[in-house]
This record gives structure tokens, C-alpha cells and sequence, in this order.
């Protein structure tokens, strides 16, 4: 679902307003739909930015991105 999520991503970023905060989530556990469209998006949207997590979630994250289990 790569492509989808991009397209999705994509478009929810120009409703983002400035100042804005824009979350991503997926249920997926494959880093191609979740790090690498994030850096991805990243690179091609540079007003974008990786925002700092709480320090709660720091133990499960890494490189600025939570990751959760059931």
C-alpha cells in the first residue's frame, strides 16, 4: 500500500495549516509504509518537519519515530 499511503500523506499535507501538526500512522509493522514514506515525504516536503516526541515514548522510538505493539 506504499503508493496509497503517499498519495494519502500528500494530500493531507496541503490541509495542513501553518503552524499545523500532521501525524502519520499506520497499522503496518513493514518500514515500507511506515520510515521510509515518512522520510520520503520528508525529503519532498521540506516546510514539514519531525516534531519531538514525549518522553514517554522515547523506550519506542527511534530516529524520531514511535512504533507501538498490541
Amino acid at each position: 500500500m506504499p503508493a496509497l499511503q503517499t498519495t494519502l500523506l500528500d494530500t493531507a499535507a496541503g490541509l495542513v495549516r501553518k503552524g499545523g501538526i500532521l501525524v502519520y500512522s499506520t497499522c503496518s509493522i513493514e518500514r515500507e509504509e511506515g520510515e521510509n514514506i515518512i522520510e520520503n515525504f520528508l525529503n519532498n516536503h521540506p516546510a514539514f518537519k519531525p516534531g519531538r516526541l514525549p518522553k514517554r515514548f522515547l523506550p519506542f522510538s527511534r530516529n524520531h519515530f514511535f512504533r507501538s505493539f498490541p
